[in-house]
């Protein structure tokens, strides 16, 4: 994942490069779609067969090697980059922004563990739990198309808020057994993802200088993972899935209001 942004900032400037981190982002989640998708058809069958799905890496690395150009000549100069290239440091931190990345994956990732554990109790089978997990992710994909020009009329703070209220929206459907409901939250939370991790990872793009980008990327990676990483403690803080996501809509809800009052705050200053 760092390589490929690294990639991206170095080949597109501006906003064309947050459109093709939108794009990246939009692609990430297809991958969920079609994965997720597959991955409930084959466990109906068995459960070892979704494992068979990494043998995909191999069709990956054939593609890698005959489409993505070793040098490309929209590659720009490194003299010239670090010359002309502007640093974006106003409104919030590299750190903060690890931080939200942390928060975003980490809240995300938690309806994919907890999501198929109430479901089963409610009679859904594991067809049925991999096609509503496969459409977040197909709303990602839309939300992300979405993203760069929302993101010049909202700015990064209040999206980002959205984001998060988005969440919290998913988080208050799951409460309920409804059918409906579970559906409308599986939206929300395509649009949560689709806003945010994108968005997180041009901002990482934007406030890094050339030389330590890749390490920036590399620290903006860790942190997305250390979100997915973290809901593996999930059983330790309760029994009850239900519990779980009513303590998320708080969190959400706090988490967006914060974000609100730093982007209307750093409106003032600049004004």
């Amino acid at each position: 994942m760092a390589s490929s942004t690294v990639l991206i900032s170095q080949w597109f400037q501006g906003q064309q490069r947050l459109i093709m981190i939108a794009k990246q982002g939009m692609a990430i989640e297809f991958g969920g779609v079609i994965f997720l998708f597959f991955g409930g058809m084959l466990a109906a069958k068995y459960r070892a067969l979704p494992f068979l799905l990494y043998l995909a890496a191999w069709l990956f690395l054939i593609m890698l090697l005959l489409y993505v150009p070793r040098h490309s000549h929209t590659l720009l100069d490194t003299k010239e980059t670090e010359n002309n290239e502007k640093v974006t440091s106003d409104g919030l931190s590299l750190n903060s922004i690890y931080l939200l990345s942390v928060l975003s994956t980490g809240t995300f990732f938690t309806i994919f563990v907890l999501l198929p554990l109430t479901m089963h109790t409610l009679g859904y089978d594991e067809r049925q739990v991999g096609i509503l997990l496969s459409s977040i992710s197909f709303v990602a994909v839309i939300a992300a198309s979405f993203m760069p020009r929302l993101s010049k009329v909202l700015g990064e703070s209040k999206l980002l808020s959205t984001a998060f209220i988005a969440y919290g929206s998913a988080y208050l459907c799951f409460v309920q057994s409804d059918l409906i409901l579970l559906i409308v939250g599986a939206i929300f939370s395509g649009i949560g993802f689709g806003f945010s991790i994108p968005l997180l990872n041009h901002m990482t793009v934007e406030r890094s200088s050339y030389k330590v980008r890749g390490k920036n990327l590399s620290y903006f990676t860790m942190a997305v993972f250390s979100g997915q990483f973290l809901t593996s403690f999930l059983d330790v803080l309760s029994e009850n899935p239900t519990q779980v996501f009513g303590s998320f809509v708080g969190f959400c809800c706090v988490l967006s209001f914060v974000l609100f009052v730093t982007s209307i705050r750093k409106a003032v200053q600049s004004s």
